[in-house]
């Protein structure tokens, strides 16, 4: 018997090496994110699939206390909320965040093209 990361197991199933190289940019998440979510996390798995395809990988996350290495940015999606709202209003604050979060980037890539 073999023990085999989940990550590994799903990234596999979704076939997430040949959709990051397809993409333009790659985001994962993760509840709390922090610069120990780069050690044996999916984050980790991401970032690195991510990397090896050239891509930049970014995060939602519900708290953010530091990135790790792999993820250039975050946004953190549940600040100034109590633990039981976050988790009520988590797909309306996840998708705010993310919106947040991608035009931040785009605003730092057009301001690279002019450059």
């Amino acid at each position: 018997m073999s023990v085999e990361s989940g990550a590994v197991l799903v990234g596999e199933a979704v076939e997430l090496t040949s959709a990051a190289r397809l993409a333009d940019l790659v985001i994962t998440g993760e509840g709390r994110l922090d610069a120990q979510s780069g050690f044996g996390k999916t984050v980790k798995y991401v970032a690195d699939v991510a990397a090896a395809s050239g891509r930049q990988c970014l995060a939602v996350c519900g708290v953010l206390e530091g990135l790790p290495p792999g993820i250039s940015d975050a946004e953190e999606a549940g600040a100034d909320r109590t633990t039981e709202q976050a988790m009520r209003l988590a797909p309306e604050l996840v998708a705010q965040a993310a919106c947040r979060l991608v035009t931040r980037y785009l605003e730092r890539s057009a301001g690279h093209s002019r450059m």
